[in-house]
């Protein structure tokens, strides 16, 4: 074999041809990170897509993002439940930004306790939506250990957008709950990440689009009343705690603090709707963990959400959210504005 042969250029994958029969100090030191990777990825402007797996990042970063460990990333996960090991998640978020993951995918309470079926194997544990106090399926209202669907009636979602020239993603599912159709769209903005939920259903449900933040509850706007016992009864409710809440009208802003870091969520109403929004001590992936719980809920056939999740920064911060003719306006401490399309 020839040993002078030039090695493949940085901008693509060597095929397997190249691999067999060159040797090996020909192999460049490392692929780009704008490059395809595993079997089906893509990696592009910062942002990741795993078709087979069904899970999108998008990051604020776009160059080398292992250098900037304060920058924002969001993953939505939409794809093929997993088996035993899988959880009624369809359409999960989760959000990371100065080093935490501030919205936290949990991972699973120890196994076989009873946390693993009451909590882990509910929809109530994840960042998304839940409908009539009940899981996404295969779980449905059943304590499971090890829930998990079948060929013949799977749970998956389909990837309907991803761009990462914008940084964003979109996904629906249609077959968590018969006859709903779930929808998420997710951006992010700079340092912020923009997440727009809908919900659309034959006739009417108890909608709770849930949120779990690592951080402690410092400011609230408005203002919600005090609560207390258990959310419900069932399907991880039993399990959460409620410590405030009541019906808003406009944006909602709840502010929570980890150290001297602070995070803003802006929860807006893309319709005139009534909602109310929850605040519950909810556990974590440890009997001994807690966390704040969000939850926004109404009673309708549709629901229209908009999050803003602000990484509070100094000097970037943001002063006003408000719903615009299909169209969010961000408003910064300093003026400025950005403008975000909503589907």
């Amino acid at each position: 074999m020839p040993r002078d042969r030039p090695a493949v250029p940085l901008g693509r994958t060597p095929d397997w041809h190249w691999l067999t029969h060159h040797p090996p100090e020909t192999i460049p030191p490392a692929l780009p990170l704008q490059a395809t990777f595993a079997n089906t990825g893509r990696y592009e402007n910062g942002c990741s897509l795993l078709p087979s797996t069904g899970l999108a990042v998008l990051r604020e970063a776009d160059g080398d993002f292992t250098d900037q460990p304060d920058s924002t990333a969001a993953a939505l996960s939409y794809g093929p439940y997993g088996g035993g090991h899988g959880h009624p998640d369809k359409l999960s978020l989760v959000v990371y930004a100065g080093g935490r993951q501030w919205l936290p995918l949990f991972g699973s309470m120890p196994y076989e306790t009873h946390w693993k079926a009451e909590w882990t194997a509910h929809t109530v544990s994840h960042n998304t939506v839940v409908l009539d106090e009940t899981s996404q399926k295969p779980a449905g209202e059943r304590n499971a250990q090890w829930p998990a669907d079948s060929a013949a009636d799977r749970v998956l979602g389909r990837l309907e957008a991803f761009e990462p020239a914008q940084k964003r993603v979109a996904a629906v599912c249609d077959t968590a709950y018969p006859g709903v159709t779930l929808r998420r769209a997710v951006q992010v903005v700079g340092h912020l990440v923009v997440d727009d939920y809908r919900v659309e259903a034959q006739e009417p449900h108890a909608m709770d689009y849930v949120l779990h933040v690592d951080g402690e509850l410092v400011a609230a706007s408005p203002q919600l009343p005090a609560r207390t016992g258990a959310l419900g009864t069932k399907c991880g409710y039993q399990l959460l705690q409620q410590q405030a809440g009541g019906e808003v009208s406009g944006p909602a802003v709840l502010t929570f603090a980890a150290g001297k870091q602070r995070l803003r969520l802006w929860l807006v109403a893309m319709d005139d709707d009534p909602s109310a929004v929850i605040l519950a001590d909810g556990l974590t992936n440890s009997p001994q963990g807690h966390l704040p719980t969000v939850l926004v809920r109404r009673r309708a056939a549709q629901m229209h959400y908009v999050t803003v999740v602000e990484p509070v920064r100094d000097g970037r911060a943001v002063r006003e959210v408000q719903p615009r003719d299909g169209r969010l306006t961000i408003t910064f401490e300093d003026g400025s504005t950005r403008t975000v399309p909503v589907s």
